[in-house]
């Protein structure tokens, strides 16, 4: 499989089939999924993807919640065991971390929201999701496995605090190391919390950019925050040609993809 990519070091993000307990609306999740053709397609990616695309990341939905969690850990776990990945990160709510076997995982973003329980709950539109308490505590059996954590923050911004102190105390207390605030899709520019980091006199240790999106990354109080925004898929900027790669992904329907639309196909589906 030829891949023209962009960067020196694309990202592989697999969406596994299956439910979520939770409902947010900025949530670009397709229900729509086929578990058969989905592990017949991931079988074949995986053996045909190129030696540049070292790191996988698996999502969902929820993908703890997936029926085939466990077979796509176990494909994904014997090619790195061959050295083909050198990185695995999983995106979850959390729900489900400490039940799992979490061999072959390297690093877990926790989806939170907000560091109120009442608001983050509002946000997910769902009570089903961990609490401060039950976060500290699975945290503490990631953190034992030898895996960090990273929250993942989609802004909302009425409901978002600007003070990034707050956010620091919250990570350290809940035992994370580091977190990440994304502006919903299609806001490139710089949130109110950046910008008082910035006032603060905070200078970012790097920033780096494709034609349509940019990352700062801050150290703070020892914590290390990252803020991200873009203006929509780079596979839609006039600046990438028609059969560049910037990430792939493989969606529940069991199609390769050069986009999270899934308008850019490279593979098909069988069965």
């Amino acid at each position: 499989m030829k891949i023209n990519t962009r960067n020196t070091n694309p990202n592989f993000t697999i969406v596994l089939p299956g439910p979520c307990q939770a409902n947010c609306e900025f949530c670009f999740w397709n229900r729509e999924d086929e578990e058969g053709a989905f592990l017949k397609s991931l079988k074949r990616v995986l053996k045909k993807l190129p030696s540049n695309f070292t790191q996988i990341s698996i999502s969902g939905g929820e993908p703890t919640l997936s029926p085939v969690f466990e077979e796509t850990m176990k494909l994904v776990n014997k090619y790195k065991k061959k050295g083909k990945f050198n990185k695995v990160v999983l995106t979850t709510n959390g729900i489900n971390l400490i039940q799992k076997d979490l061999d072959g995982i390297d690093h877990i973003n926790i989806s939170r929201h907000h560091v109120n329980d009442k608001v983050n709950r509002k946000i997910f539109k769902t009570d089903k999701v961990p609490d401060i308490e039950e976060l500290t505590m699975i945290n503490s059996f990631v953190n034992s496995e030898g895996i960090d954590i990273n929250y993942n923050v989609v802004f909302v911004d009425e409901n978002q605090t600007n003070d990034y102190n707050i956010w620091s105390n919250f990570v350290k207390k809940t035992g994370a190391t580091s977190v990440t605030f994304r502006n919903q899709y299609g806001e490139y520019n710089y949130s109110m919390l950046e910008m008082s980091v910035l006032d603060d006199l905070y200078k970012p240790n790097l920033v780096s950019t494709c034609p349509v999106c940019r990352t700062a990354s801050y150290f703070i109080d020892g914590v290390k925050f990252k803020f991200h925004s873009s203006d929509y898929e780079p596979t839609e900027s006039k600046k990438f040609s028609d059969d560049e790669t910037y990430e792939l992904v493989l969606h529940p329907t069991g199609d390769l993809t050069r986009d999270w639309e899934a308008k850019k196909v490279i593979l098909k589906r069988k069965g």
